[in-house]
């Protein structure tokens, strides 16, 4: 007979922290290699030096950041917004939204948008309907005084 000594067994409470069964850690998106997208690009009062990037026909007044990402959801693209991020040609102007538009192989996610100029257009677009919907549902909610 052998004279080993059993150890007793150790409870889930008692074992160390690094012990324990790990739980999947979601990790932060990396979203530095992502089209970025400003609302001055679209917007009406801005001239094409100051940073509008689509024509004045399809350009809207004082498109905001939240108006963006209601477009980017309807395109059915991942996004990430970054209200505190600043224009660059003008640090007043606060808000930017990143777009995934390529997975990682490096194949459109839409193929309808495989590229930063074809979301800016599919982008203005959209964005007319989108601040004449809220617009609508402002306006809807109000009461009127007589």
């Amino acid at each position: 007979m052998s004279a080993k000594k059993q150890q007793p067994k150790r409870s889930a409470a008692k074992q160390s922290p690094s012990q324990q069964p790990k739980q999947p850690i979601e990790e932060p998106i990396n979203a530095s290699r992502w089209a970025a997208l400003y609302p001055v690009y679209f917007s009406l009062k801005s001239k094409v030096s100051e940073g509008r990037r689509v024509p004045l026909t399809k350009a809207v007044d004082n498109p905001t950041l939240n108006d963006l990402a209601e477009c980017i959801k309807q395109l059915g693209l991942q996004h990430k917004e970054e209200p505190d991020k600043k224009y660059p040609r003008d640090f007043t102007l606060v808000g930017r939204i990143r777009i995934k538009l390529k997975d990682d192989a490096g194949k459109p996610i839409n193929p309808n948008i495989p590229t930063k100029v074809k979301l800016l257009k599919a982008v203005a677009d959209l964005l007319p309907k989108v601040k004449s919907n809220k617009a609508l549902s402002n306006t809807g909610s109000k009461k009127k005084k007589k």
